[in-house]
C-alpha cells in the first residue's frame, strides 16, 4: 500500500482519496513490489478551524495500521465497487 500525503497551501480542510488497482502500478516502492492499494492524503499547510495537526496524525496513524492488516488488504482487493469499499472503511472506521 502507497500513502502519498502532501501539504497544500491555501487548502481549508483535509482532503482524502482511496484507490485499488487489483493488477496493481509501479510505485518507489521499498520492496519493489507494485502497489495495490493507495491512500492519496492532502491537508492545509496550516492548523485551522476545519484542520487539526493532531487529528491528521492520528489519521495516518489508521491509514498505517491499515497497511498492516492483511485482512483489510484482502477484502478491499476483493471489493467489486465503490460502495463495497466504502462498506469496508466505514466498517474498520468504527472497529
Amino acid at each position: 500500500m502507497a500513502i502519498p500525503h502532501v501539504k497544500l497551501e491555501g487548502l481549508k480542510e483535509t482532503a482524502l482519496a482511496f484507490a485499488v488497482h487489483p493488477a496493481g502500478v509501479e510505485w518507489a516502492a521499498l520492496d519493489g513490489e507494485v502497489v495495490h492499494l493507495v491512500f492519496a492524503v492532502v491537508r492545509p499547510a496550516e492548523s485551522g478551524e476545519f484542520h487539526d495537526p493532531k487529528r491528521h496524525l492520528e489519521l495516518m496513524q489508521w491509514i498505517a495500521h491499515l497497511s498492516r492488516a492483511p485482512d483489510f488488504r484482502r477484502f478491499a482487493l476483493a471489493a467489486a465497487s465503490p460502495k463495497v469499499l466504502h462498506e469496508l472503511l466505514s466498517e474498520v472506521e468504527s472497529a
